[in-house]
């Protein structure tokens, strides 16, 4: 929503509605999304039968949020140049990770 928006309060409004459980449901109703609250995936499966959606719910047993940070864009542009060497099997991937590492945590250091 714009600071600047001559329409906050609807906006708001519309904003909390996205995050609910009933827009959530409509999402997975309709195929689009898979959704966030527990017990509600079913209805995402079952949307698209032809594809196997149920791997996405099942993943989510393991899944971990996603790492953010003050300047998390600053970080995921580091990863765009060593990805090549991280994915291309060239046996690099220890190194070239260790490499990714470091340069995120002098990044993530400059924030503190």
């Amino acid at each position: 929503m714009s600071a600047r928006g001559r329409h906050k309060p609807a906006a708001s409004a519309f904003l909390a509605f996205l995050g609910s459980e009933e827009a959530h449901r409509i999402q997975a109703e309709a195929g689009a999304a898979n959704p966030a609250f527990l017990g509600t995936n079913d209805a995402y499966v079952e949307a698209i039968p032809e594809f196997s959606l149920d791997v996405f719910v099942d993943a989510a047993e393991t899944a971990r949020a996603y790492p953010a940070s003050q300047n998390t864009s600053a970080w995921l542009r580091l990863e765009e140049p060593l990805f090549p060497k991280i994915l291309g099997g060239d046996g690099r991937l220890e190194a070239t990770a260790a490499e990714l590492a470091e340069r995120m945590d002098g990044v993530l250091a400059d924030e503190s």
